[in-house]
């Protein structure tokens, strides 16, 4: 593979991860939307429900992100691509602190949930 062509793979591994961290946000924000307007009257059924179908999407935009930046740091080190020596395109950290932050959100949006339904 020649540079041009890691180049290019790493930019589009890139543009997914933003991708699906833009889908990870959108689906976050929507079920705290409705964890806060109309959590308190939601039944059983219908809070496990939206909150089962939530974890799915999250989790999995969440997975796809990791797995996107993953792909670019193997493609990054495995070739001679000038963006070997930056800071800014080490994933070393990016990874663990991106997955520790979207599992926790997901984890904490959960959790907000289950606090809106037990104070009403």
């Amino acid at each position: 593979m020649t540079n041009a062509q890691a180049m290019e793979l790493i930019g589009i591994f890139s543009s997914n991860a933003i991708d699906c961290f833009a889908i990870y946000i959108t689906v976050t924000f929507g079920y705290l939307l409705a964890a806060y307007t109309v959590g308190s009257s939601l039944t059983k059924y219908q809070v496990y429900l939206i909150s089962a179908l939530y974890s799915v999407a999250a989790l999995g935009s969440a997975g796809s992100c990791i797995g996107s930046l993953h792909a670019a740091r193997v493609l990054i080190e495995a070739s001679n691509s000038p963006l070997k020596g930056l800071a800014m395109w080490d994933f070393r950290y990016h990874i663990s602190s991106t997955s520790i932050l979207l599992v926790g959100g997901v984890i904490g949006c959960l959790y907000f949930m289950y606090e809106r339904r037990k104070s009403s």
